[in-house]
């Protein structure tokens, strides 16, 4: 992506600055100074009050096709459709109409949660890659090491033995993994 120019210059190089506008300088002088600007956390937190918020929609507000009624209203139409006059088979047919777009309505809602669901595991899944290259995580291992270099640093500081039990026990059960 180039900008206007002779330099022509890139967006890594921090050179967007002298040509930017001023109305969005201080907000690129801003994302260029966020460490966390590549994280999709917060996208993350966001689609979740979204699909929460749709979740308790289709709970709530609209009710999925009540098939029964349909069927009824469908009934009605062939089996009367010869004798009605046309402002009752319009009233009739209105009635189908709104039931098959409550249906279709609800379908739509539960369409969009589904395809929130998806981003949602995509960020997350990216900020995850992001973490492990950040190196955010331990491993088992690393983290066994350092509980015992903890676990010494206290042995070697306080001298009660009955606190040293009191914390390996405590250590013990914070690291037991068969319980978690």
């Amino acid at each position: 992506m180039r900008t206007r120019g002779n330099r022509g210059t890139r967006a890594g190089d921090g050179r967007y600055s002298g040509r930017l506008p001023s109305r969005l300088l201080a907000r690129y002088e801003g994302a260029a100074r966020d460490p966390e600007l590549l994280s999709p956390r917060d996208d993350v937190a966001l689609l979740d009050a979204e699909i929460r918020a749709r979740l308790a929609e289709l709970r709530d507000g609209e009710v999925p096709i009540a098939w029964a009624e349909v069927r009824k209203v469908v009934d009605e139409l062939v089996g009367k459709q010869r004798t009605w006059d046309w402002t009752t088979m319009e009233k009739r047919l209105e009635e189908l109409s709104g039931l098959v777009d409550r249906g279709l309505g609800h379908d739509r809602a539960f369409e969009r949660v589904c395809g929130l669901i998806d981003r949602k595991a995509r960020l997350a899944q990216q900020e995850h890659r992001r973490m492990v290259h950040l190196r955010q995580f331990l491993t088992i291992e690393e983290a066994l090491l350092v509980a015992g270099a903890l676990t010494e640093a206290f042995r070697r500081v306080v001298g009660e033995p009955e606190t040293l039990a009191v914390i390996e026990r405590q250590f013990r059960e914070i690291l037991s993994i068969e319980e978690r």
